[in-house]
């Protein structure tokens, strides 16, 4: 696997430094693996089969042991682990336009009306609004 790792490496112009960012190692790890000819195991093996496999980069802030959590949160609920973060942020998305909602008093109807646009925009659903109210749940 190694030899392939450094190929593709060369061919996507990614650095080492970069796949040590990917897979939460030091660029001394990625050196072993690749220079000494380190068995690349674990999370990091996953990581960097996911990645040349055309997978977008994971977030080289998000350490491995969190990211193994979501894989299998999301597996457990049959989703990939793109869904399952897509639907925590829309709910998070729900819970501030909620807050906001609660802190209305200091809102204007035009701004409430704003917000709820671009929420509808970003949740891709229309809000429920009871007439009269400033209530606004979105469906799913």
């Amino acid at each position: 696997m190694n030899d392939e790792v450094k190929a593709w490496l060369k061919r996507s112009g990614h650095s080492r430094q970069w796949l040590a960012d990917q897979c939460g190692v030091s660029i001394g790890t990625v050196n072993n693996w690749l220079s000494a000819g380190r068995k690349i195991t674990g999370s990091p093996a996953k990581i960097i089969e996911q990645l040349m496999s055309g997978v977008p980069e994971i977030n080289p802030r998000l350490d491995l042991k969190t990211f193994e959590k979501f894989q299998a949160k999301a597996r457990s609920e049959g989703k990939t682990v793109d869904e399952l973060i897509a639907e925590l942020i829309k709910n998070a998305i729900k819970l501030l336009i909620f807050a906001a909602i609660i802190t209305a008093v200091f809102l204007t109807s035009a701004d409430v009306e704003k917000w709820t646009a671009e929420l509808s925009k970003v949740l891709d659903t229309e809000p429920v609004a009871t007439e009269g109210s400033r209530d606004i749940f979105w469906g799913e």
